[in-house]
């Protein structure tokens, strides 16, 4: 199923361990803290927690990066 939303639901889906695939475009540009967060706090408290993702592909799209990442086994 493709899923396009903000952070709120990227964050929800990575807590229900539902995400098999990411796919992420990337700018040259900082924002910071006056943005929106692309996912949203999902009850990652120490970094050995944190779901893994192994890079499938990586390309540019006009000025753009495209990165595709599949859940790390």
């Amino acid at each position: 199923m493709l899923v396009e939303g903000g952070g709120l639901l990227a964050g929800a889906l990575l807590a229900a361990d539902v995400v098999d695939r990411i796919v992420a475009f990337r700018a040259g540009m900082v924002v910071g803290g006056d943005g929106f967060a692309a996912v949203a706090a999902h009850g990652v408290a120490r970094l050995v927690d944190a779901r893994r993702f192994a890079r499938l592909s990586l390309g540019e799209i006009g000025d753009d990066t495209l990165e595709t990442w599949t859940r790390h086994s």
